[in-house]
């Protein structure tokens, strides 16, 4: 069979077409390859930019915590105000209380002294 006059042939339009299908396959994993670089490089793209957005999140995480730190120590100082506050109007509706006490105490003798002043 090895020496049938056709065979040379056969073998040649044999090798033509593995050879053409391998070109077909070698343009089909360069395309393949072209788009994976293509892909690859919009992530690439696309990590920078999630690699700054997270950086700048970060800086305002940051800003947050010193607002946070600054207002806690705001709202101590405003809840210490409040107690001191709290405290003075304490003592001053009890310092009322008392002039109140002795205001109707001195009209309570005010009036006796009228009715004395008059009877007299």
């Amino acid at each position: 069979l090895a020496t049938l006059p056709g065979m040379p042939l056969k073998n040649l339009i044999n090798t033509c077409d593995a050879a053409i299908k391998a070109a077909g396959d070698l343009q089909e994993a360069k395309e393949k390859a072209t788009a994976f670089i293509a892909k690859h490089q919009a992530l690439v793209e696309q990590n920078v930019c999630f690699e700054f957005d997270i950086t700048e999140l970060r800086r305002q995480v940051l800003v947050l915590e010193e607002e946070k730190a600054t207002s806690g120590s705001t709202s101590r100082n405003l809840a210490e105000e409040k107690e001191k506050i709290e405290s003075q109007n304490i003592h001053l509706n009890h310092q009322l209380s008392k002039l109140r006490a002795s205001l109707s105490s001195a009209e309570s003798k005010i009036e006796l002294l009228n009715k004395e002043k008059v009877n007299f």
